[in-house]
């Protein structure tokens, strides 16, 4: 999420066999202040995996949450001071890093990056692309536009994926559910994305690293 969040202003060269659908995909937006949970279930046929984070945004700084071998910790990206800073909330350490997309990458919960259906880094550029509008639907209390994406590849797998935006939070997706097969449909995978628990009131504490932790040199 934070390799997202910094890479989130980059784009790629059009290419030419693939439709310009930047007009009907809403782009990834959030509000500048915001806090959710976020739920991710992903399943193969073979495993069954949930990872569950927390993120928080103020203006350009940015937290997430998650629980790594039974620890809780957090990254707070702090663009202002040109600094990431890694927590371990149980045992109150910090270690301090610049803030450049690799050291968000190496920030990140382990196993999220890479299943992450917008996911920069692990997305190819689809053969054909077919985009359709559906109809609005409410999510936890939100009025959502919806969008259905189907994708083919040049492998011939192809990719379903239907995005629930609330409009009433600048854009913000609430829920993503992104199926994938290959050519003969001999594997299937899917991948669905929850924001649950959102509030647009989080406060300045949640991105400062608290006095009585000690910096370490790693955790």
């Amino acid at each position: 999420m934070l390799a997202m969040h910094a890479c989130s202003c980059a784009s790629r060269p059009p290419r030419e066999n693939v439709p310009d659908i930047s007009s009907r995909v809403p782009a990834f937006a959030e509000p500048d202040n915001y806090s959710a949970t976020i739920i991710q279930t992903i399943d193969d046929g073979d495993r069954h995996e949930v990872i569950e984070t927390r993120v928080a945004r103020s203006g350009e700084m940015f937290r997430e949450e998650w629980r790594e071998g039974g620890e809780l910790r957090a990254a707070i990206s702090r663009p202002d001071l040109g600094k990431i800073f890694l927590l371990s909330i149980d045992r109150q350490l910090f270690v301090e890093t610049s803030n450049d997309l690799k050291a968000a990458a190496e920030a990140m919960p382990t196993g999220l990056g890479e299943n992450a259906p917008w996911n920069p880094a692990s997305y190819d550029e689809p053969e054909t692309v077919e985009v359709t509008p559906l109809p609005e639907s409410a999510i936890d209390g939100h009025i959502c536009t919806a969008v259905e994406r189907k994708a083919v590849f040049a492998d011939r797998h192809s990719e379903l994926t239907r995005i629930y935006s609330a409009k009433d939070l600048g854009g913000l997706f609430l829920r993503m559910k992104s199926e994938s097969s290959s050519f003969d449909r001999a594997s299937h995978k899917t991948v669905l994305v929850e924001r649950k628990n959102v509030k647009t009131n989080v406060s300045d504490t949640e991105f400062t690293v608290p006095s009585n932790y000690k910096r370490a040199a790693s955790l």
